[in-house]
């Protein structure tokens, strides 16, 4: 399964931007989105994770994100303190993710004091019922199903949130989660893919 296939996250496949004294213009978000926003449109990417996002020696644009408690990323006032920082695409219905958030776990207790790490929540990977924006038909996936792990493609970004407050709930997560927009924003540049990741030395 691609899921299986595109998780970004070791020494060797790391998408690293590197000598990025600047920043290209933000993506967005702006203010803290409402609950009933609702959530854009969500294209299908059906090509290879290879082709998608920023590559090394690409400058990445500036963005800001919130968590569940409003408090607020700025991915450029983040770069301010000198330390790279280290963005990693998650969603609760890819099992790939919940099966590596051990080792993200390890990254953040090791190296959180000379990393700034952060988990950007985006669309769901394998919702229950809806079409898999990476397969382009429902793929809920055997994991999901035999953990309780079924949840449709939210509507709202209220919706979303509440994704993320459950996975919360039910895994240890030691990086902090902040929610991609609800049109996608974050997704939509760095992504598409449902396992990517960017160390970003400023």
């Amino acid at each position: 399964m691609k899921c299986r296939f595109t998780f970004l996250l070791t020494l060797l496949s790391i998408f690293v931007a590197y000598g990025q004294p600047n920043l290209k213009p933000s993506i967005g978000i702006g203010p803290e989105p409402a609950n009933n926003d609702e959530v854009c449109e969500i294209p299908l990417y059906l090509e290879s994770i290879g082709a998608a996002g920023y590559f090394v020696g690409d400058t990445v644009p500036d963005f800001n994100l919130y968590d569940l408690d409003g408090n607020e990323l700025s991915l450029a006032q983040s770069m301010a303190d000198g330390k790279p920082v280290l963005l990693i695409s998650a969603s609760y219905t890819c099992f790939v993710f919940r099966g590596k958030v051990d080792v993200i776990n390890q990254l953040f207790d090791q190296y959180g004091d000379e990393i700034n790490i952060y988990i950007i929540y985006t669309v769901e990977a394998h919702p229950n019922i809806d079409i898999s924006p990476y397969y382009g038909f429902v793929n809920v996936g055997s994991s999901n199903i035999t953990e309780g792990v079924l949840y449709e493609q939210p509507e709202t970004y209220g919706q979303r949130k509440a994704v993320v407050s459950d996975m919360l709930t039910n895994m240890d997560i030691h990086a902090p989660v902040y929610i991609d927009g609800p049109c996608n924003e974050w997704w939509a540049h760095f992504g598409p893919a449902p396992n990517n990741a960017y160390l970003i030395d400023p």
